[in-house]
């Protein structure tokens, strides 16, 4: 017994040693560069989360800087356009190689990466909300009665985080909308690609992905004209900010970048200099045009901004992906590895850490220095990723690995 109890746990160690030497590992099959733009995104997203709620408390004698901020939640179509370059370049090397796909192969490996994580957070999350809901019936404070019947309601809610649909439903967690509209991506994507891209040859399947980019955004056009006039953020998050039907020209983009990367030969092997920047300078233009706008409800603000946005990152990618380009080696700085490895529960978990930050700040005062900010920031993403890095040892890791034996299989 008392070998049996040490054997076990020298199985354990050599597990969590494992789990952890793979978030700095170099895979040959990663581009750096992306695994940088994803740790950048996961930092701007938190950044945004942090200020939303405290917007007004922030100096208000910045206004370039505020716009800035609150135009960071752009940072999501990155993620979408990341997730469009390589679930679309995992399902074309797989058509190329076998001249099929195996849908049920795809699901298990996206199950696996997804599902362990995600249910882990929505049920950990539900439990404590259950408990905080004991502890408010039990509160004779007629102040916390009177909140009780409201966040009753909000935790009921959490049955449409599990089944992905809180980009269209109001959930428990706001957060999870952008997790939802990749799963509808999933569920689809590869019927489109079986029936219809992978049928076309190069010319053809590129004008059929252009058209189908551009008709996002006559979507959002059409719903801007039977929802004109002046109306508050809200109404733009319901509309615009989280439906799929409105965002997937994102994730378009990214499968755009792929085609044109490997079929259309824009970034050459030799690397060339001139060309990286007829992408990084448009892109960053293009950038700039959507994070220093502010709020409007607005043909612009609703229509078209969400193309400058996606555009401009699928284009900075783009400059990035060559291992010579000096973006590129930025980007590529192995410091963002572990970030990237672990964004996946850095996301699903930031808004605990921004919870626990917020204690940090004078939520009740007329105004938060940039200084008070900036140190919420520092404290909530360290939090962040801790509990990112406990989701990747105790969760996420076994199941990747459990992927990666039924592939050897």
């Amino acid at each position: 017994m008392f070998f049996y109890e040490i054997s076990r746990e020298i199985g354990i160690f050599r597990v969590m040693k494992a789990a952890f030497l793979s978030l700095f590992e170099k895979r040959t099959w990663e581009k750096d560069s992306l695994n940088g733009l994803r740790a950048i995104s996961m930092m701007a997203i938190f950044i945004f989360h942090l200020s939303d709620p405290i917007r007004d408390q922030l100096p208000q004698d910045t206004a370039i800087l505020n716009t800035f901020i609150s135009n960071l939640t752009s940072s999501v179509d990155l993620f979408f356009i990341l997730s469009g370059f390589l679930i679309y370049g995992v399902l074309y090397r797989t058509w190329e190689k076998t001249g099929t796909l195996s849908f049920k192969e795809f699901y298990i490996n996206r199950s696996l990466r997804i599902f362990p994580a995600y249910y882990s957070f929505i049920f950990i999350a539900l439990l404590v909300n259950k408990l905080q809901l004991k502890m408010m019936a039990a509160s004779s404070d007629p102040k916390i009665q009177a909140l009780l019947p409201s966040y009753s309601e909000s935790v009921s809610r959490w049955i449409y985080d599990a089944l992905y649909v809180s980009n269209y439903v109001t959930s428990s967690h706001f957060h999870t909308w952008s997790l939802s509209l990749e799963e509808q991506f999933y569920l689809i994507f590869p019927f489109i690609c079986y029936f219809i891209l992978f049928k076309l040859s190069t010319k053809p399947r590129i004008v059929f992905l252009v058209l189908l980019y551009f008709s996002a955004a006559l979507i959002r056009s059409l719903v801007h004209q039977a929802n004109s006039g002046d109306q508050p953020y809200q109404v733009f998050d319901l509309l615009f900010h989280r439906p799929a039907h409105t965002r997937f020209d994102s994730i378009v983009a990214g499968i755009m970048a792929f085609e044109l990367y490997k079929n259309w030969n824009i970034i050459p092997k030799e690397h060339n200099r001139i060309r990286e920047w007829y992408f990084l300078l448009p892109g960053l233009l293009f950038l700039s045009i959507a994070s220093f706008v502010p709020y409007k409800f607005s043909v612009y603000y609703n229509v078209f901004r969400f193309n400058f946005s996606n555009l401009g990152y699928a284009m900075v990618m783009l400059a990035s992906i060559h291992n010579l380009s000096f973006i590129g080696k930025f980007l590529g700085l192995r410091i963002f590895t572990p970030l990237a490895r672990i964004s996946y529960g850095t996301y699903l978990w930031h808004i605990v850490a921004i919870f626990i930050a917020s204690t940090q700040l004078r939520i009740n005062v007329h105004s938060i220095s940039w200084f008070e900010f900036c140190k919420a920031l520092v404290i909530g993403f360290s939090y962040a990723l801790i509990f990112a890095f406990v989701s990747y040892m105790l969760i996420e890791y076994p199941f990747l690995s459990l992927k990666n034996r039924l592939k050897k299989d």
